[in-house]
């Protein structure tokens, strides 16, 4: 009986750590905007960044998508995005890292913070803050 019921508890906790992972990758999708780029000496380059050639020749800002595909993005102004689908790829997500491939170029970047609205991606050079827009 004793075994029973710890396996139905093992169960128990690997489910509920399951959906935990699902909520927190879900937090990936979206369009993101980078606001500031610090680089490695501590220098910043504050937005708006438009035509800052970061995800794609002349994309600063990046959807990604729920089939995990991206497709990189210039912001016009506020509201408004130019796709650039040619330089579009996929990318993989998991355990703080996230990968870019098939695009204008691969890049991988380790994700440093992450939440509804913020998103920090870290290369050995520099770390990009991004914005979650609707």
């Amino acid at each position: 009986m004793k075994n029973i019921l710890l396996l139905i508890c093992v169960i128990l906790i690997l489910n509920s750590c399951s959906e935990d992972l699902e909520i927190i990758n879900s937090k990936i999708y979206g369009k993101w905007v980078t606001i500031e780029i610090e680089e490695k000496d501590g220098s910043k380059i504050e937005g708006p960044l438009t035509g800052y050639g970061i995800f794609g020749a002349y994309s600063e800002s990046i959807q990604l998508n729920t089939d995990n595909t991206f497709v990189p993005l210039m912001q016009i102004d506020a509201d408004n995005f130019v796709s650039s689908t040619s330089e579009a790829g996929t990318f993989l997500y998991q355990s703080q890292f996230l990968e870019l491939n098939g695009g204008a170029w691969d890049m991988d970047f380790n994700v440093v913070k992450l939440n509804d609205a913020d998103m920090w991606l870290k290369t050995s050079e520099r770390t990009y803050k991004l914005n979650r827009v609707e």
